[in-house]
């Protein structure tokens, strides 16, 4: 083989070479080109779907079941004697202190009975309840009685109930019992007993089809084609 022949040979070579490298560069650009290119793709698929739909269920609680109690009850009180008046000759004049232990205002009479000390000595009564000695001391066995006062007492209030009752025998010595009739209110009371109570209540469920939907989907060229093929085959 002469030279130019062999030249000959190698400039083919390199004119092949040239070609195989071309078209691997165009391959690779077409691939990179049908990757970058994007098309929207629009097609029926069945998708889940979440559907809601209502339920009424039970359910138990416990609620108070409140009882109420009222009843009448006497305003609770307290009293406290102070001095006497004597400015007054011939006439009996005790000062009764009386306290309203009450948190609301109501209307309290008090009466006086007077007791000659010559027939019933202070010193067998001093301080004992009338109820323990009404047996022997009758509220009509008094010499004398006041007439009845009536004032309204605040709550907490403190009031002094005075009278000037004049002596049935202006040289006898008298000592009192105080009667006393509170107001009546209403007083209630409450309890409260938890028990169990069913209800109803509504809540919102979901169940799951399959429904058919058109989805658009962005895909790459390169996919498109792909696909393209493969559904055809």
């Amino acid at each position: 083989m002469n030279l130019s022949e062999k030249e000959l040979k190698k400039e083919e070579m390199k004119s092949r070479r040239r070609k195989i490298i071309s078209a691997v560069i165009i391959i690779i650009f077409i691939h990179i080109l049908l990757n970058i290119i994007r098309v929207s793709l629009t097609r029926e698929e069945l998708v889940d779907e979440s559907i809601p739909y209502q339920e009424v269920e039970e359910y138990t609680t416990k609620e108070p079941e409140i009882t109420e109690l009222c009843f009448d009850r006497k305003f609770h009180w307290d009293y406290e004697w102070t001095e006497w008046n004597y400015d007054q000759e011939g006439y009996a004049s005790p000062n009764f202190k009386l306290i309203n232990l009450e948190n609301e205002s109501g209307e309290f009479t008090v009466e006086f009975a007077f007791f000659d000390n010559s027939l019933y000595p202070y010193e067998d009564f001093y301080e004992k309840p009338y109820e323990t000695v009404e047996y022997k001391l009758p509220w009509e066995a008094a010499s004398m009685h006041s007439y009845p006062m009536k004032k309204r007492l605040n709550p907490g209030q403190e009031e002094i109930f005075t009278s000037y009752t004049e002596k049935k025998h202006s040289s006898s010595s008298y000592w009192a019992y105080a009667d006393v009739e509170p107001p009546i209110h209403k007083v209630c009371n409450y309890t409260a007993e938890y028990i169990n109570v069913v209800r109803n209540r509504t809540i919102t469920k979901y169940m799951t089809e399959k429904t058919k939907k058109n989805i658009t989907k962005s895909i790459t060229l390169w996919r498109f084609l792909i696909e393209l093929v493969t559904n055809n085959h």
